[in-house]
């Protein structure tokens, strides 16, 4: 509805009339009555059941002397929603709208962030993979270097015994200094490689390229996880499949979610009255009172 086309003063007078309000007066009473009720005869009885009907078409009138007495105001209730529905409409609309744009974006973003996070990290675990395998290198030099060294001091530490042997004891002392320091060498030469790989780490390391991640957060959105459970085929064959869990494989903890309907079960009792056989229920009849003509 345009809002240029109606008025948008709506004003409304419920006036109460004689009738309605002498009515009101002598419904409310009904009370004193019931409670002044005794029945001990059939007679009284029978003055009890007539005073359930008079009640009964009592609130009937009362009903429609309350409907008749709110009908102005139900038309202007109903004038000024269709006033303000299109409006509303039209707002629920447009944040359906954002949010599904908004939401879209999200995604697409939060999937570009874990792209990049997932880049990063491979060129991390490559850096990793290259700097372990460069320092072993410079290790396994190092050590095969130091191995040199070892074995020409022990190649002139036997020279220093074979000299002490035949009593050369200026030979013997050039020896052991040789060995001395090519052990010295080969401690040495596994140290500066320990470090080397250490350096060659550090450095593989520093070189890896930085992979910026974009942000996906947006000031006043977010999306948060909904996780919901649906039927995996045909709701009722999903329905079926939680009877049989529940019964086969005895998981009582499933039994709250199977729909326990009374309403339908009474109706179908009220239908096949004590010829209901519905399995894990009996047919009931509990009485109760019915207004008679």
């Amino acid at each position: 509805m345009d809002g240029s086309n109606v008025a948008t003063d709506l004003r409304v007078e419920l006036t109460m009339n004689e009738a309605t309000a002498k009515a009101l007066r002598q419904y409310g009473g009904e009370v004193a009555v019931a409670e002044a009720l005794e029945i001990d005869s059939p007679e009284a009885a029978e003055y009890a059941s007539g005073e359930l009907k008079r009640i009964a078409q009592h609130k009937k009138s009362l009903k429609a002397f309350y409907d008749g007495f709110v009908e102005p105001a139900k038309k202007i209730i109903e004038n000024a929603k269709s006033f303000f529905s299109p409006a509303d409409a039209a707002l629920t609309q447009a944040d359906l709208i954002i949010r599904a744009k908004l939401t879209a974006w999200t995604t697409e973003q939060e999937r570009i962030a874990a792209e990049q996070r997932r880049q990063r990290e491979e060129a991390e675990r490559k850096a990793r993979q290259e700097a372990n395998e460069r320092a072993a290198a410079a290790t396994a030099k190092a050590q095969e270097e130091a191995a040199a060294l070892q074995r020409q001091a022990e190649e002139a530490e036997q020279r220093r015994q074979q000299a002490l042997a035949s009593g050369d004891t200026r030979g013997a002392a050039k020896a052991a200094a040789t060995v001395a320091s090519l052990t010295e060498k080969a401690a040495s030469t596994i140290e500066n490689g320990e470090a080397k790989a250490q350096e060659v780490q550090i450095a593989t390391m520093a070189a890896v390229p930085e992979v910026e991640v974009t942000s996906s957060k947006t000031k006043g959105f977010t999306l948060k996880d909904n996780w919901e459970l649906e039927p995996i085929t045909d709701p009722r064959e999903s329905l079926l499949a939680l009877c049989s869990a529940v019964i086969n494989d005895k998981r009582m903890d499933l039994l709250a979610y199977l729909s326990y309907d009374q309403s339908a079960l009474n109706k179908t009792a009220k239908a096949m009255k004590d010829q209901t056989m519905i399995p894990g229920f009996k047919p009931v009849n509990n009485r109760v009172s019915a207004r008679t003509r």
